[in-house]
């Protein structure tokens, strides 16, 4: 599971892959190295403990990462297999979708939909920026051993591409 400080989002437990703090509490957790990589994404702070790493080290663990955040996690050390997604920018609308439906954006009202707005305008304009380097990233994951690169082309990308790929690693 992450650690943050940002607000919990509809349709997200506590407790359930995630961990909301207050910010006195991510930054105490990781002046005290509880954390063994963190990394600020649109103003909010993400951790994942070492206690967490240890108890699920049996186990293929996946952590969500900016492209910016990868150079720092290699520095880490830790044994683990680089998957990138990528999103081609004609594809945007898949991005705005899932953001969409993260802030349950549906269900919202006229002034909560205006605030949802400039947080997806912020999230595209940073994927935009993330594109613009991709392609040495793209280098970088290809180097290792069984890192792999998906392009998200629709929702069933995850189920035909990345899913059985992850699986196969387990059998290895």
């Amino acid at each position: 599971p992450k650690y943050t400080d940002r607000p919990q989002r509809p349709g997200e437990t506590e407790g359930k892959g995630i961990h909301f703090l207050s910010s006195e509490g991510m930054a105490k957790k990781d002046k005290e190295k509880d954390f063994f990589f963190t990394l600020n994404y649109v103003s909010f702070l993400y951790g994942w403990t070492h206690a967490d790493l240890e108890k699920y080290s049996d186990k293929n663990v996946s952590i969500a990462i900016t492209l910016e955040s990868l150079s720092d996690l290699l520095k880490t050390n830790l044994d683990f297999v680089p998957i990138l997604l990528t999103v081609d920018e004609q594809n945007f609308d898949l991005l705005e979708t899932r953001i969409k439906k993260q802030l349950d954006y549906i269900n919202l009202d006229v002034i909560k939909k205006k605030d949802a707005d400039k947080i997806i305008e912020q999230r595209l304009k940073f994927a935009k920026k993330e594109i613009g380097n991709i392609k040495k990233y793209i280098e970088v994951v290809e180097k290792t051993e069984k890192g792999k690169v998906f392009n998200i082309k629709d929702d069933g990308t995850l189920a035909t591409e990345i899913l059985p790929y992850i699986s196969s690693l387990k059998m290895q």
